[in-house]
């Protein structure tokens, strides 16, 4: 009889936990970041995403995937942090998140948003590309990373 309980008393942990994460979240004021540089890009199915660039002296990046129903914002305090010298950083609205186009639930889409993110490192002349995820973003990163084996994900968290 214990071992059922233990088992209700998981099932009710994980309905709270998918509750919680259906919900919407406030909204907050998130002060535009200094520094960076306001970009859009256009993913190979002709949507365009709103992308922030911290470019810095050097031939690396750090590319910013954040998780489902937020926006590139979450990452923002971190691009403020002191980064390694020569380390630029970029932060993008997946589709249909934040100020991008596109529908939030349009998962394999979200891999051409990260394919586009890519190309704008290449078309930028960044030879080392980190992806960095959080959530939906760590699993993108994981996902697109195995189609292109040149890139690594770092600090991601999984769902």
């Amino acid at each position: 009889m214990g071992h059922r309980r233990a088992s209700l008393a998981v099932v009710a942990l994980l309905a709270a936990a998918v509750a919680l994460g259906c919900t919407e979240k406030p909204e907050t004021a998130v002060r535009e970041p200094s520094g960076a540089t306001a970009v859009t890009l256009t993913t190979e199915d002709g949507l365009a995403l709103q992308a922030r660039h911290w470019p810095a002296d050097g031939e690396r990046l750090a590319i910013y995937l954040h998780e489902y129903r937020s926006d590139q914002s979450a990452w923002w305090p971190y691009t403020r942090q002191v980064r390694s010298p020569g380390l630029s950083a970029l932060t993008v609205d997946l589709r249909g998140h934040g100020e991008s186009e596109g529908l939030p639930d349009d998962i394999e889409g979200m891999l051409a948003d990260v394919r586009a993110t890519l190309a704008f490192a290449r078309e930028q002349g960044y030879r080392q590309v980190m992806l960095v995820g959080a959530g939906m973003g760590a699993a993108l990163a994981i996902s697109a990373a195995v189609d292109h084996p040149e890139v690594t994900v770092v600090g991601f968290s999984a769902p």
